[in-house]
């Protein structure tokens, strides 16, 4: 039988680094932004760890990318898959491509466990802790391919994972070469048998998809304006603390320290904006802190404090351009990157306005620098 891949197994691989910090300027979930609708129709306080804008900031983030049309979620769900108190966050779109995300709320972070491009894939759950996903791979009217992948957790952590798959052949039996049989994939066992396979994974018949799971709730569509988040650090040539502002050249409301890590959004007159109340130490960057408990919509730092660092300079090639823009001209380039980023200029969007280390300034691409 052909192997066919597990794409849960690729897409965690892929985007569990894309966790988000769930907390508003002040640390508090707003009024604007946290009623949802219950299965009753009526409007209710969100029960979310997080705020809306931050389960929408998750859901863009991971579905912001080419081929892909994102549509804005239409409902959530909250189950706590492994009883550990804590509940996993089933998000989906009912309509358009289906998409579907899971998540987790760890460490005042939301991290992605599993998601779905399209109505092809379902997600669900399993007792004794599993997250689980259904792919039903349709080659015509008569052979249908069917994969069942899975996470294992407990007490919050993804412990193991696996998948099976299996053809459904509707066929006449003359017309059909050779039975295939169907295939088991563990995690540290890629090609086990079915007595082995089912001693750690969940059967098909113990499975709940989320077309009947219950408790959903409807996200409300609010005013969100999705940007690109970019991981930077504090470095101050002075060593001096950073004073963080509610606007540029506005009041002091906490302040910042060499080596914080934080996150940046936009940049307005020399002044970046902080994505999130929220800052990590560079030797630790999971664990997260509050920037201030004060009052404070929106928190301001300057630009001559930031920096951000290449996300991988193995063999990876690069253009810069010479506007905020990929159809612009390009004004540099090459096929390994050797150059250090010797400042952070301005950001537009999905775009970075750095200098190098060989004076050469213009706009590079987020993914080349912690963009997410």
């Amino acid at each position: 039988m052909k192997k066919i891949l597990t794409l849960a197994f690729a897409s965690i691989a892929l985007w569990a680094c894309n966790g988000t910090n769930a907390s508003t300027a002040d640390g508090e979930v707003s009024d604007s932004t946290g009623i949802v609708i219950n299965e009753d129709g009526e409007e209710v306080k969100s029960d979310l760890p997080c705020t809306l804008d931050e389960l929408l900031y998750a859901w863009y983030s991971t579905f912001n990318a080419p081929g892909f049309e994102t549509c804005y979620p239409d409902e959530y769900l909250l189950t706590d898959v492994d009883e550990d108190g804590i509940p996993e966050i089933f998000v989906q779109q009912t309509d358009g491509d289906h998409q579907s995300l899971v998540l987790e709320w760890k460490d005042n972070t939301l991290k992605t466990l599993d998601m779905c491009f399209d109505g092809y894939q379902t997600p669900g759950i399993a007792k004794g802790g599993f997250i689980v996903v259904e792919y039903d791979y349709h080659d015509g009217p008569e052979v249908r391919h069917y994969e069942y992948s899975w996470l294992k957790r407990k007490n919050g952590e993804t412990v193991s994972s696996g998948s099976n798959s299996m053809i459904i052949d509707n066929r006449e039996p003359e017309d059909i070469d050779e039975e295939e049989e169907p295939e088991y994939h563990l995690e540290d066992n890629p090609y086990c048998d079915a007595d082995t396979y089912y001693k750690v994974a969940p059967k098909v018949e113990d499975m709940t998809f989320a077309y009947d799971m219950k408790g959903w709730k409807k996200i409300p569509k609010i005013d969100f304006t999705f940007r690109t988040r970019y991981k930077a650090f504090i470095q101050d040539a002075t060593g001096t603390p950073t004073n963080v502002r509610t606007s540029p050249n506005g009041e002091v409301v906490a302040q910042l320290h060499n080596s914080n890590v934080i996150q940046v959004d936009s940049c307005a007159n020399g002044w970046f904006h902080i994505a999130t109340n929220t800052f990590a130490d560079y030797d630790d960057p999971s664990k997260t802190q509050k920037i201030t408990s004060k009052p404070a919509k929106d928190l301001w730092v300057h630009k001559s404090v930031i920096m951000m660092q290449w996300d991988s300079t193995d063999g990876v090639s690069f253009a810069m351009f010479s506007k905020p823009d990929t159809d612009s001209p390009i004004i540099y380039q090459s096929e390994c990157i050797n150059e250090a980023i010797m400042g952070v200029i301005d950001i537009k969007g999905q775009l970075v306005k750095v200098k190098l280390s060989n004076d050469k300034v213009g706009w590079i691409y987020h993914t080349l620098i912690n963009g997410y």
